[in-house]
Formats: structure tokens, C-alpha cells, sequence
């Protein structure tokens, strides 16, 4: 290296030090300001939507009430068009409400199994206490579930104190055409019609958590409306979603 490339490189260096400490306040300005335009959660600016089934109710016995009626149910087992119809549910990714409705007309003798196996699906005691504790805190709260209005309305009307908690309810939708799937989680469609529904009802806060026992609508909850400050959850068990919850500032420790 000689003496006038010494020089030249000397004078880049000097170039870029001088650079970089004019440059430095406006770099660490603009961290200031990002920071603080992501603020504390808080009552004011968070929302917290559960899932129901396997998080806020107990997942449905089905054993004991598939043994209690093993005889009507080995008389339906034979109905070609049962299992024709049933296959016509599922490819339709319908709800309980809807194989409900079937039984009733076609193998009545099996309201009473389906019935049962609804009715066995009570709330988590710990994630009310959780609930209870939220709204107490002053945290909007609602819901966002696969179930249908019908067996909605029997869970809220059975336990109206733990539902009256929670503001908007987003459910399964229907189309008025028959042949037009539901849009049910873990669809896009159903997230972007959920933050339509909170925006609507002036429920759209800059945090909005959703809390969900299955990874996959988790992570579509995020993909859906990451960019609309709705993050995710995967519920364990209550315990488990608390100590979340503490670590994003939503509870004290």
C-alpha cells in the first residue's frame, strides 16, 4: 500500500464516521418513536376472543352415551341413507346444529345420544375464574367459535352469567345457498368477517388476542389479520394461557 492509497482510505474512513454520527440521532429517533407507537396493553386498547369448545366448555363426552344407546345406534348404523346424508354434512363441513336436525327427522331415536353428548360439554372452571378476572380488569371479551346459533343459544341460556361476559360472537355462517360451504374456522374469510363484526360494534382494538385449543386456526387467526394487531394463543389449559397472558403485561404477575 502506498502513501496516497494510505491517504485515500483515511479519508473514506474519516467519511464514514463523520456519517454515521450525523446519521445516529435520526436512526435512534425513529426507535423512539416506533417503541412508543406500540403501546401497553391495556383495558382501553385490548380485546381478548375465545374459542368454546375445549377452552372455555369441557370437550363432549361421547363414550358413556355412545354404550347408553348402543341399540339405537346400531339400528341407525344400518340406514344407507343416514350415512348418505351424513356424508353430505361433512363434505358440506357443517355443524352440530345440522346433524341435529337430521336425526330429528330421520332417526328420531337419536336426538337423545346427541343431546346428551352436547349437554355433557360444561364450562372449564379454571378458564371462567381466568374470564371472571379479565372482566373484572375491564378487558372487552368475545367469542370466536365453529358452533352454531342453536347450540349456542342452549350454552347461553344455561349458563348466562359466564355468556353475558362476552360482547361479540362471532359463529359459523351459513350461505343461503345450500351448496356453498360454511365459512368456519380455520378460514380466512371467517377472521376477516370477525374483525368486520368488532369494527362495526366499535370493538376493534389495537390488541386483539385470540385464544384457540388447535394450532391450525391459531396460526390462521395471524395470517388472516396479523397486520390488524390480531395475534394468537394456543390454549393448553389455563394455567398455561395466564402465564402468557402476564407475560404480555395483560396480567400482573
Amino acid at each position: 500500500m502506498n502513501f496516497f492509497t494510505f491517504q485515500l482510505n483515511i479519508k473514506h474512513y474519516a467519511l464514514y464516521i463523520f456519517l454515521g454520527v450525523l446519521l445516529l440521532p435520526t436512526a435512534t429517533l425513529k426507535l423512539v418513536y416506533a417503541t412508543a407507537d406500540v403501546a401497553t396493553p391495556s383495558p382501553e386498547n385490548t380485546a381478548l376472543i375465545f374459542d368454546l369448545d375445549g377452552v372455555v366448555l369441557k370437550k363432549p363426552a361421547i363414550l358413556g352415551p355412545l354404550y347408553k344407546h348402543k341399540m339405537a345406534l346400531a339400528k341407525a348404523a344400518i340406514s344407507l341413507t343416514l350415512w348418505a346424508n351424513v356424508i353430505t354434512l361433512l363434505s358440506h363441513r357443517s355443524a352440530g346444529g345440522q346433524y341435529q336436525a337430521l336425526f330429528k327427522q330421520e332417526h328420531p331415536e337419536l336426538v337423545t345420544l346427541v343431546d346428551e353428548i352436547m349437554q355433557s360439554k360444561e364450562p372449564m372452571q379454571e378458564t371462567v375464574a381466568l374470564i371472571k378476572e379479565l372482566a373484572a380488569a375491564g378487558y372487552s371479551l368475545h367469542i370466536a367459535s365453529n358452533m352454531d346459533e342453536n347450540d349456542f343459544k342452549f350454552f347461553e341460556q344455561k349458563y348466562p352469567e359466564l355468556f353475558s361476559l362476552f360482547k361479540v360472537k362471532k359463529l359459523i355462517a351459513y350461505s343461503s345457498k345450500p351448496q356453498e360451504k360454511p365459512v368456519k374456522k380455520p378460514d380466512h374469510a371467517y377472521f376477516k368477517q370477525l374483525l368486520e363484526e368488532l369494527g362495526k360494534k366499535g370493538e376493534k382494538k389495537e390488541h386483539l388476542i385470540f385464544i384457540d385449543d388447535l394450532a391450525k386456526n391459531a396460526a390462521a387467526a395471524e395470517q388472516a389479520g396479523g397486520e390488524e394487531g390480531l395475534s394468537s394463543i394456543i390454549f393448553q389449559d389455563s394455567t398455561q394461557v395466564r402465564q402468557e397472558l402476564q407475560e404480555r403485561q395483560i396480567l400482573k404477575n
